[in-house]
């Protein structure tokens, strides 16, 4: 038996003369979805919620100008957590802002059909 050399595989480069859409399947940029229709002045953002149940965007926390100290109502459902300020609100923002999403609130707030 003897040893014998095989050839690597490796796939020739991109050609940059061609660039991304090209690559991506005719060249057709794809569409992009509209601005929502809601109330005048509303914010819409997204994040995730980390492993420790966390809103940790600050983006967000600094759009919708929450400040540390700062009482919040949380309600999930089918995927979709909604906070907003309220003088009563169980959640109190930290100084961090780093929300942190009730346990009870959580299956909820998984997408539909996750585990």
């Amino acid at each position: 038996m003897t040893d014998q050399l095989l050839a690597p595989v490796i796939p020739p480069a991109a050609d940059p003369a061609r660039g991304r859409a090209a690559q991506a399947g005719g060249g057709r940029p794809l569409p992009l979805a509209g601005p929502l229709a809601g109330p005048a002045g509303a914010v819409y953002g997204m994040c995730r919620i980390d492993a420790s149940g966390r809103l940790t965007s600050q983006a967000i926390s600094h759009v919708l100008d929450w400040r540390p100290g700062d009482r919040l109502t949380l309600t999930a459902d089918a995927g979709v957590v909604v906070a907003r300020r309220d003088p009563h609100g169980m959640v109190i923002v930290p100084a961090r802002c780093a929300v942190a999403i009730p346990a009870a609130l959580r299956p909820a707030a998984r997408r539909p059909g996750a585990a």
